[in-house]
């Protein structure tokens, strides 16, 4: 695992526990908290997971030709 990782792991756990002391001693700054760092460390990872995945893809080959040539001098279509 990444440093990211470890760190959005630790943000989970810590919002997590956060949110079980809010829960536990009826304070509620506390148990928001934690599930608004528990929610933000997932959507941390899910944007870091996307750009991870977008920057794999491949960029086209250099020696292809993505210009369209018309032939006006058809054969098929001459007349004698």
């Amino acid at each position: 695992m990444s440093w990211i990782n470890w760190t959005l792991l630790g943000g989970f756990i810590g919002g997590f526990l956060l949110f079980l002391y809010g829960a536990n001693y009826y304070n509620a700054i506390a148990g928001y908290s934690g599930i608004i760092l528990s929610i933000g460390t997932i959507a941390t990872w899910l944007i870091s997971l996307a750009y991870k995945e977008h920057k794999k893809t491949p960029a086209p080959p250099e020696n292809v030709d993505y210009n369209i040539h018309i032939d006006t001098n058809d054969s098929s279509q001459q007349t004698n």
